[in-house]
């Protein structure tokens, strides 16, 4: 004869609370040890400085999306690490290229940082590599310099200054050198100088000298800006070939062009490369003939102009 064991109601409500505590328990470590389901949990991982550069900082969450060689990844992370401007500038990247300059399996993100300023908009470069799904900080280069991969180097670019250049605008042609990645560390190479081509460059003064400009369009050296500055306030604007505008408000960014440069009259204009610059009576206006981005800039103010 089955004997059946009658379980009291309060008894029966207490296992049930226990068994659901150890089930919820249980699923929770299976996502822990990286089980599927509904209860996996993600961890947050770090990134450890190989090289040059902060050590041990921790890196943003390893997502697909931040696993990528983009601007929008490596953005969050130069934040984070506080590399070059980042706790200054809304948006610290200025370029991303992406390679294999650790080797033929490795995957790099070369960052370049963005200064903020007109004359020299570069605060240095930082390069990355990823591994086990998160980009760790290998080097980083407190100069500002052009930088580009070159096969599987990186490429330092440098202006020459000669005697009487502003910083913003050098002349003496450029130095470049290649880092390369022995298996252990970067290795900078020597130096090579390129001088000078007949570079096509500008310069001149508003009708009243309130507004000064250097235009260079050098596809020799790079060399490709619209510069002007005001004579009477702390100003200046730099453009580069694709419209980007750099508006500078305070020393050192300023520059200073030769002082004999001619006078554009008013109404007239002149075109260097890319770009054209007309002379108004509101000021100078400067675009990109292709697109016609470009500034309207007066000894008192500077705007943007153009789609």
């Amino acid at each position: 004869m089955e004997r059946r064991i009658v379980v009291p109601r309060a008894v029966r409500t207490k296992l049930l609370l226990v068994l659901g505590v150890v089930a919820v328990a249980g699923f929770a470590a299976m996502g822990a040890l990286g089980g599927s389901g509904a209860g996996t949990i993600t961890t947050i991982a770090g990134t450890s400085a190989l090289g040059a550069g902060p050590s041990g900082a921790a890196a943003p969450g390893t997502s697909a999306a931040s696993a990528r060689c983009s601007k929008a990844a490596a953005t969050p992370i130069v934040k984070r690490l506080h590399l070059g401007a980042a706790d200054f500038l809304p948006d610290p990247v200025s370029e991303v290229f992406c390679g294999a300059v650790m080797g033929p399996s490795s995957r790099t993100m070369v960052v370049v940082l963005a200064s903020g300023g007109a004359s020299a908009p570069i605060q240095g470069w930082a390069v990355f590599r990823l591994a086990g799904g998160t980009w760790q900080l290998v080097m980083e280069r407190k100069a500002g310099y052009r930088v580009t991969t070159a096969g599987s180097d990186i490429r330092e670019t440098a202006g020459v200054l000669r005697q009487g250049d502003s910083h913003c605008c050098p002349t003496g042609g450029t130095e470049a050198r290649l880092w390369h990645w022995n298996g252990t560390r970067f290795t900078a190479g020597p130096w090579t100088w390129t001088p000078p081509t007949a570079a096509t460059e500008v310069e001149f003064f508003s009708p009243g000298r309130n507004v000064s400009c250097r235009i260079r369009d050098d596809l020799a050296d790079g060399s490709v800006d619209a510069f002007c500055r005001s004579e009477r306030r702390q100003l200046s604007v730099d453009m580069r070939g694709d419209g980007r505008l750099y508006i500078c408000r305070a020393d050192p960014c300023l520059g200073w062009p030769t002082r004999g440069a001619p006078t554009l009259d008013y109404g007239k204009q002149i075109t260097v490369g890319r770009f054209r610059c007309l002379s108004l009576r509101a000021g100078v206006k400067c675009t990109v003939t292709r697109s016609g981005k470009g500034f309207l800039i007066s000894s008192t103010t500077v705007r943007q102009v153009g789609p």
